[in-house]
Formats: C-alpha cells, structure tokens, sequence
C-alpha cells in the first residue's frame, strides 16, 4: 500500500489517530516522573532536608576520595 493509499484508508486513518494519542499519553507519563522530584523539592522540607544530607554525604565522600588518590 503507497503512502498515499494509507492516508485515504479508513483502517490506517485510524491506527495513526491511535499512534499519535498513544505517543502523546506516554510522553505525559513519563514526564510524570521528572515532574515529581520538582514538586517534592517545592512543597516537601522533610525531602529537602534528606536531599542535602544525601548530596552533603556524596561530596565528603568524594572528597575524600580524591585527597587519597592524591
């Protein structure tokens, strides 16, 4: 089937009307995700506060680490 044909085909109007809304749906899910870390930050101090003692924790580590290489 051409491009062309699959354009006036009724069945492939269809599927491409179901492909656009399921990308669409996907992309609001997973935006979903990166989403929330911003929210908790915005409205949480109990996950800022465990935010900073988890970053203040890597850096002395890695500090730490690089003095010994060193």
């Amino acid at each position: 089937m051409t491009p062309v044909e699959q354009q006036t085909d009724p069945t492939w109007s269809r599927f491409f009307v179901y492909h656009t809304v399921r990308t669409i749906a996907e992309e609001l899910g997973m935006s979903h995700y990166v989403c929330n870390f911003y929210i908790y930050v915005l409205t949480s101090g109990v996950f800022r506060r465990q935010l900073r003692r988890t970053l203040d924790a890597r850096c002395r580590r890695a500090v730490q680490a690089s003095s010994t290489h060193s």
